[in-house]
């Protein structure tokens, strides 16, 4: 539903709200009536602060299979760095380009998209075997190995999660008032650290377990998956 205002456009997002924050501050116009918000924005803010919490959950849970996967791979820490560094690196390189795709296509879409992309290679991670080849190209020999798998499947990881952030920043814009976007931000923000404190409790008891760092990971994707498909 779009209308006027003093030659600007006033929009009506689906929560039930009006967005008027490019008009002007004057008084709507009296036959103008604004209507209530709606429940329905409690059940987004409920969608993005579980993403939140998945988002969290994969992304420490390398923080407690750090030791195993270092006595497997025989990594030494400059090498475990550019695993970890492959995340960040990622994380920041496509913020932008996966915050525009919400832009384009839509956040919900986008959302459930990279939810499952992170989760895949959240699982990926725990594939990830022991093994070198040597390749001779004459002058130029090379080597490919566990190392150089592990640092492609975390970067496409943080590729991945990269774009939750700037999607559910837009999704409150769309559904929330302004009045009500910090105390949203905090609930969002909340999860996701909630998210952070669990993931090394619940890692280490499935390390520690049968399962093995290996299962910690599987597990975690499978998380990742259970939401994206509710």
């Amino acid at each position: 539903m779009m209308d006027r205002f003093h030659g600007k456009r006033i929009s009506v997002a689906r929560s039930g709200w009006y967005d008027l924050g490019m008009v002007s501050n004057e008084m709507p116009h009296a036959g103008i009536i604004l209507p209530q918000p709606t429940r329905a924005r409690f059940v987004t803010l409920s969608f993005i602060c579980s993403m939140a919490f998945v988002l969290y959950l994969d992304r420490v849970c390398i923080s407690q299979a750090l030791k195993p996967m270092k006595e497997e791979f025989e990594l030494t820490n400059t090498q475990t760095s550019l695993v970890l560094m492959a995340f960040t690196l990622a994380y920041g390189l496509f913020e932008i380009p996966t915050g525009s795709w919400g832009d384009r296509f839509g956040s919900r879409r986008v959302l459930t998209r990279i939810v499952l992309w992170w989760s895949a290679f959240t699982a990926l991670t725990g594939c990830v075997w022991k093994f070198t080849y040597e390749l001779d190209f004459g002058l130029f020999p090379l080597t490919i190995s566990s190392l150089g798998l592990l640092i492609a499947v975390r970067f496409l990881f943080g590729a991945g999660e990269a774009g939750a952030v700037p999607n559910a920043a837009r999704i409150i814009k769309l559904w929330f008032p302004l009045s009500e976007r910090g105390r949203t931000q905090g609930w969002f923000q909340a999860a996701m650290h909630v998210g952070g404190t669990v993931a090394p409790v619940v890692a280490a008891w499935i390390i520690d377990s049968q399962a093995g760092w290996r299962g910690a990971f599987l597990l975690f994707g499978l998380v990742g998956v259970v939401w994206a498909a509710s």
